[in-house]
């Protein structure tokens, strides 16, 4: 229970057999990171506000469950091997909520996720995701330009990033796939992003620039 405080250390979940469980929201600073080394670390429902780590091959679970986790400053925000991992996404959703121009790293370890937001109002900065990951939302808050860069290649159901005049989102896709009929978008630089063909369900908006290996994708308004 943390009572309102936020930790200032690096904080290390290592309980071999044991369970680390939380009784109220998490926060840790944001130039600090969780290490989850083995055991079970259960959020039990609580927000977690921290960049968080997993890199080791100790059994382990993590349980996300239902609250927000906000992965606070720049570098490496999220990494995990799945090496004797059991994961359990639950209903948790993912926010980057860095603002500075540094960039970010989502390393998601091969995983499926729910939705994943590119926050921070300002800052014009690269979020890289690797790890060929699921998520079932892909979206953004930010309304500066900035740069998505695919790692490996993405599974997307639901697209929702899009740009302003102005304030393009480019996006470096490596073969991502976006899985479900999208509309409202507009502003992308896009390369090498895939969607269904027949018919094309990606409407990327009238002002969105196609470039290499684009399928699928239609830089108009949805009809």
């Amino acid at each position: 229970t943390s009572a309102g405080k936020t930790f200032t250390q690096t904080i290390y979940f290592d309980s071999i057999g044991g369970t680390v469980e939380l009784g109220d929201d998490f926060l840790l600073e944001a130039s600090r990171t969780v290490q989850f080394v083995q055991g079970t670390f259960n959020a039990n429902n609580w927000n977690v506000t921290a960049r968080f780590q997993s890199g080791y091959g100790s059994a382990r679970t993590l349980n996300m469950g239902s609250g927000l986790w906000t992965l606070n400053g720049s570098g490496v925000v999220w990494t995990i091997n799945t090496t004797n991992l059991t994961f359990n996404k639950d209903t948790a959703d993912i926010l980057l909520n860095n603002t500075s121009t540094t960039a970010r790293t989502f390393d998601g370890g091969g995983l499926t996720y729910n939705k994943l937001t590119i926050g921070g109002a300002t800052g014009t900065s690269t979020l890289t995701i690797t790890g060929a990951n699921t998520f079932s939302e892909l979206a953004s808050t930010k309304t500066v330009a900035h740069t998505i860069t695919f790692g490996a290649h993405q599974t997307i159901d639901t697209w929702s990033v899009t740009g302003t005049s102005g304030n393009f989102v480019t996006i470096n896709g490596n073969g991502a796939t976006i899985t479900n009929r999208t509309s409202g978008i507009d502003w992308l630089d896009v390369t090498d992003i895939t969607a269904s063909l027949t018919p094309v369900t990606f409407y990327a908006g009238a002002n969105t620039i196609l470039r290499s290996n684009v399928q699928g994708v239609a830089a108009i308004a949805p009809t």
